[in-house]
């Protein structure tokens, strides 16, 4: 079976809404489904990624932030704010829920043609959920990025543009359509709040703004 991102959404969304996870459709993060949920005034993202080398096989990312952008860890952001779900998992556990290629390994990968890989795969998402949200310094880590900090505030500031109605007209970096199902005022108040911050300004930057703001404004209303 060829995994299409279409199939593999299909194979993990019920289960996922089920455990509290939102799914947004994702051209900007890299991911192959985005599924989002907030934690205690922060939201936990975990991405799915299909496998280039072997048709059915994927695996999956855990993400925490102020911000749903999945993957993003440059600059200050703690790099255990990303992590493969497996690398959470404990030796039992990996002989019980892993294939046996994964045993020793924390980069593990599923096989999508086959329901009990599935299972697992969802059985292994409820048990590190947890485990990944409370290492030791995480959270804390995360509050004191300072560019975790400016990303949070851009979003605060495009939501606040949207409440107002104050958008106004002259735009330079809009898409030609709206992308993932997000409506184009949110492009336009990206834009606007790219331009007031004084950020660089392009047509990326605008997507990942309007993105990150209208995930989190549907998780938060």
């Amino acid at each position: 079976m060829k995994l299409t991102k279409q199939k593999l959404i299909s194979f993990l969304k019920p289960a996922l809404t089920n455990m509290g996870y939102s799914e947004f459709k994702d051209s900007s993060t890299g991911s192959q489904g985005l599924y989002v949920k907030k934690i205690n005034g922060m939201y936990l993202c975990l991405g799915t990624i299909i496998s280039r080398y072997e048709d059915a096989q994927f695996s999956a990312s855990f993400y925490l932030s102020k911000t749903t952008r999945w993957g993003s860890i440059w600059d200050d952001i703690p790099r255990n704010s990303y992590q493969r779900i497996s690398f959470f998992l404990k030796e039992g556990e990996r002989e019980l829920l892993l294939n046996e290629d994964d045993h020793k390994g924390f980069d593990a990968w599923w096989d999508a043609s086959d329901e009990s890989n599935i299972s697992n795969f969802l059985k292994v998402v409820e048990i590190t959920e947890s485990r990944f949200i409370n290492q030791n310094t995480l959270i804390d880590e995360i509050n004191r990025s300072k560019e975790v900090i400016r990303l949070s505030n851009l979003v605060k500031d495009t939501i606040a543009a949207i409440k107002s109605g104050k958008i106004g007209n002259n735009f330079d970096f809009l898409p030609n359509k709206e992308i993932d199902e997000v409506p184009m005022i949110w492009f336009k108040a990206a834009e606007l709040t790219l331009k007031k911050n004084q950020e660089v300004l392009n047509k990326n930057l605008v997507k990942l703004l309007a993105t990150d703001s209208w995930r989190q404004f549907k998780l938060n209303n």
